[in-house]
This record gives C-alpha cells, sequence and structure tokens, in this order.
C-alpha cells in the first residue's frame, strides 16, 4: 500500500516539473518578443510570400462585349482629296480689316524675269487646262478662248478681274508669278487636289466679293498677279487659312500654306460582325465654341456613313443617329493633322414593326395612331400607320394605339441587334 502512495506522489511530481518547463518557455517566448532573442534560443523569423515573376508574354486587354462599346478608331496617312467646299463656309475668316502694308512681310527672292506672254495690268485671265499630270497654270487666254473646267464635271471656274479701284502700284507695273501650294501639316507633302483658292485685293472697304480677283479649285496652281496687297484665303474640306499676300514687282512668290488639318471618316454597326446598311445612319460633327464656354458650335451636319471629312486638327463631338428617334450615340474624337482618322459608332438598338391587329397574327389595322412611351412616360415618338417601322435604343417601351376611339396598349422590349415585329391586339 505504501509503494502505491510513493508512485502517486512520484506522477504529482513529474506534473508539476512539466508545468515549470511550460511557464519557463512561455517567459522566453515573451521575452524574445519584447526585448529580443532569449540567449541559446532558436528565433525564426517569418518570410514574406514570394512575388510571381511577371509573364513574359505582352500585356493585352480584353476588349468589351460588342454591346458595351460605342466607338473604335484607327489612323492612317491622310492625302485623299475631300469633298468640295460647302459654300456655307467658304467665307469664313475673310470679313476681317484690310492689312496695312507693315503687316505684310516683304520677301528677300532675287529679281526674277517675268513670265513669257504676262498679261497687261488689269487684264481678265481664264484658267487653261494642264497637261496630265501636270500643275495647274493659269495663262492669259487666246482671242476668243473660253473658260476651261479645271474639275471634271463641274462647272468651269471663272476669275474676276479687279474691281475698279485705285492701283497700289504704277499702271504700268508687269504681273508676277505667283505659286500657291498647301500641305496638311508642316513637312508633309503637298495636297495635290480638293483645294480652293480664293484671293482678294485689299482695299479701303474691307473684302468683299467685289475684290475677289482669283478663284480657283485643284491642287497647287501658278497664277499671274498685277504687284499689289491681296488677302489669300485657302479651303481644304472645313479647313481654311487665311493670310495676307504681298506681290512685289518684279519678284516672282512662292507661298506656301500649312492647312493643320486631317480627315475624319464615320462608320456605324450593331457589332463588329453587323455593320449599319449605308443611309441608316446620319452623323453631325461640333467644336467647342471659344466664344461661348460650355457651347459647342456645329461644324458640318447631315454626313453620311463613309464619308471622308477634312477638318483642322482637334477635338470634335460627333453625334450618331440611327433612325429618327432615340437611337442615338456621343463620342469625342480627336483629329490629327496628316492622319485619316477612321471611327466606327456603335449602337446598341434595333428596328421594331408595330401593328395594330384584332386578334393574333391577324391584318393590321389602317387609321392607327401610335405613341411609343418610356417606363418613365416620356413620349419617344408620335406617328399614324398600320406599318409603322422605327428604331429604338435597347430598353423597355410601352406602345399605345388609337382606333376607331378605342385605346389598347402593350409592354414590349427592346434588345439591341434584335428586329422585330410588335403586335397589339385590339381586346
Amino acid at each position: 500500500m505504501a509503494w502505491r502512495w510513493k508512485a502517486l506522489a512520484a506522477l504529482v511530481g513529474m506534473v508539476m516539473l512539466g508545468a515549470a518547463d511550460i511557464g519557463t518557455a512561455s517567459a522566453q517566448t515573451r521575452n524574445a518578443r519584447d526585448d529580443g532573442p532569449v540567449p541559446g534560443a532558436v528565433v525564426t523569423t517569418p518570410q514574406p510570400a514570394a512575388t510571381p515573376e511577371p509573364a513574359t508574354e505582352p500585356e493585352t486587354t480584353p476588349e468589351p462585349a460588342a454591346p458595351a462599346r460605342q466607338v473604335t478608331t484607327r489612323r492612317t496617312p491622310y492625302l485623299a482629296p475631300p469633298p468640295l467646299p460647302d459654300p456655307r463656309f467658304s467665307d469664313q475668316g475673310l470679313r476681317r480689316p484690310p492689312a496695312t502694308p507693315a503687316e505684310i512681310p516683304p520677301t528677300d527672292d532675287g529679281p526674277p524675269t517675268p513670265p513669257p506672254g504676262a498679261p497687261a495690268a488689269g487684264a481678265p485671265a481664264t484658267i487653261a487646262a494642264p497637261p496630265a499630270g501636270a500643275t495647274p497654270t493659269l495663262t492669259p487666254p487666246a482671242a476668243g478662248t473660253a473658260p476651261v473646267d479645271l474639275i471634271p464635271g463641274g462647272a468651269p471656274v471663272a476669275i474676276t478681274p479687279p474691281a475698279e479701284t485705285a492701283p497700289p502700284v504704277p499702271v504700268d507695273a508687269d504681273p508676277v508669278a505667283v505659286t500657291l501650294t498647301a500641305r496638311l501639316l508642316d513637312g508633309g507633302e503637298a495636297i495635290p487636289s480638293g483645294m480652293s483658292w480664293r484671293v482678294y485685293e485689299l482695299s479701303a472697304e474691307g473684302i468683299s466679293e467685289d475684290n475677289l480677283v482669283l478663284q480657283a479649285a485643284g491642287g497647287p496652281i501658278t497664277t499671274n498677279l498685277v504687284p499689289g496687297n491681296y488677302m489669300l484665303h485657302a479651303s481644304y474640306g472645313r479647313a481654311f487659312v487665311t493670310r495676307p499676300l504681298t506681290v512685289v514687282p518684279d519678284t516672282p512668290a512662292t507661298i506656301d500654306i500649312v492647312m493643320n488639318a486631317g480627315g475624319l471618316l464615320l462608320r456605324a454597326a450593331i457589332d463588329t460582325e453587323t455593320p449599319l446598311p449605308p443611309g441608316e445612319v446620319r452623323y453631325e460633327i461640333r467644336a467647342d465654341d471659344p466664344e461661348r464656354p460650355g457651347h459647342r458650335r456645329l461644324v458640318v451636319d447631315d454626313v453620311g456613313d463613309g464619308e471622308v471629312i477634312a477638318l483642322v486638327e482637334g477635338i470634335y463631338h460627333v453625334v450618331s443617329r440611327y433612325g429618327d428617334a432615340n437611337a442615338i450615340v456621343r463620342a469625342d474624337l480627336r483629329v490629327e493633322a496628316g492622319q485619316l482618322t477612321e471611327a466606327v459608332i456603335y449602337h446598341n438598338a434595333a428596328e421594331v414593326t408595330l401593328k395594330l391587329v384584332s386578334e393574333p397574327n391577324g391584318e393590321a389595322l389602317a387609321n392607327t395612331t401610335w405613341t411609343i412611351l418610356t417606363p418613365g412616360g416620356d413620349t419617344v415618338r408620335d406617328f399614324v400607320g398600320a406599318f409603322p417601322t422605327l428604331v429604338l435604343a435597347e430598353g423597355e417601351y410601352t406602345a399605345i394605339a388609337r382606333h376607331d376611339g378605342r385605346i389598347f396598349n402593350r409592354d414590349f422590349q427592346v434588345v439591341g441587334g434584335l428586329n422585330r415585329e410588335i403586335e397589339v391586339v385590339a381586346q
């Protein structure tokens, strides 16, 4: 019996000794955290997780789904001739005070040899057709020669003689050869065609059509001008430059104009595989109005799909309208000098054809008045017809049909790219 008590006492002692060792180890651990490592103790410092090496393949940005995109662009070198300038834009920038001689820089060219056959001072001239591939040159016509068309298929281009004003130089001064050239950007190639040139004689009354002494179209041209002070107006599409021009006696001049312009080509699509047919979408192009902060002035309206518009370098606000309801997409696009910016604008919309029927799949009832409403009660369109078709942006709508004094309605949903027919049953 005694040996059992001795065994129990020994077991209790071992338990107490173990507890003391645990307490000592805990104290050492606390000391290691607070005061540094305990002598003789092994301290393990946790290491940060290893950072994976970057992938060797180039990083690519996944493209969003087609409905989420609104516009994609690409740029290529541009030197294609744009359409002839709209007459509404031909006189922009011309109504300004005449330049004084002090404002017109003199030329440093050496004494020239007058061109053979130069016309007498003040004599009218016409544009003669140049040989194939040659630069068009203004030469005096032979007796009875009619103006020749520089633009195939267009109207003849003639030069209006100067108004009867006091000449700035002696009347016996010989005309001087003046070459006009334009470039899209500094250091670029000369614009081969599509330019519109106008030269106005300066007078005390300012600049007007009565002072027009030269009007021509094409690329680089050479003309003969009587020495004096002029205003040159060069336009390329919707880009134009106006600058003073002086013609010094016996000194041919070469005027090189930098238009600082590029091209903009617009197209529309539902997605990357579903372009919209030409004629379905129209565009308007606007630019910030420097005279009215926060407003945009209209640059050109009713632009067709695939039409190239020449514009001065800058940022433009484009409004794309698919149909005549609410399928409208807006985008800000940058035009760079010497570059053709091609933009594809994506419309998340579809065509919907409505018809009022007396029974499902029945014949459409004529003389029906329609109203399309948004969920908020806003009117999208009102129209009359048995089979009206319109383009609506993706979303939910209510169609209200009025026929023979009765009103019928149906809620429907438009899914982008899914053209469908909506029946409203007259019940």
